[in-house]
């Protein structure tokens, strides 16, 4: 009988040291920081840490390259609306300029108009022909300013 209890304290001491050896083969978790000295062999052996390095290096990269396009993406986004900007700044001098030069010609035809009905009474054909021929052209680059409006 007392054999019989030192056999069996003995296959539980024998079965407790196993699985205390063996034990990290279940709960090694791959991370050289928690893992004792046997899983870390294990895993060095194994290439597992490598891998992992290699894939937290590819995942690392692949931040980094969606950071450097969301940064490009908001720089080009940034540019268009600069460029729209300018592009509506542009378009607003461009219509007033327009606006004052067609105004100055409006001015301009209505004086030679009015020198025109003056010299009808008064001047000669040639005078007449030069005024009526100012009209005409002014009465043309007003008409070319209009349409491009």
């Amino acid at each position: 009988m007392r054999r019989k209890l030192s056999t069996a304290i003995s296959f539980a001491i024998l079965t407790l040291a196993a699985s205390a050896l063996g034990g990290c083969q279940t709960s090694c978790t791959g991370n050289p920081a928690t893992d004792d000295l046997s899983c870390a062999r294990q895993g060095l052996n194994s290439g597992r840490y490598a891998q992992d390095t290699q894939a937290m290096a590819i995942t690392a990269n692949r931040q980094t390259a969606i950071a450097a396009d969301a940064r490009l993406t908001a720089a080009v986004a940034q540019q268009s609306a600069d460029t729209a900007r300018a592009n509506r700044a542009a378009v607003q001098r461009s219509v007033q300029q327009q606006n004052a030069e067609l105004e100055q010609l409006r001015r301009e035809l209505a004086d030679t108009e009015q020198r025109l009905a003056g010299a009808r009474s008064t001047s000669s054909n040639a005078e007449i022909e030069v005024l009526e021929s100012d009209v005409a052209r002014l009465r043309r680059q007003i008409q070319a300013l209009q349409t491009r409006s």
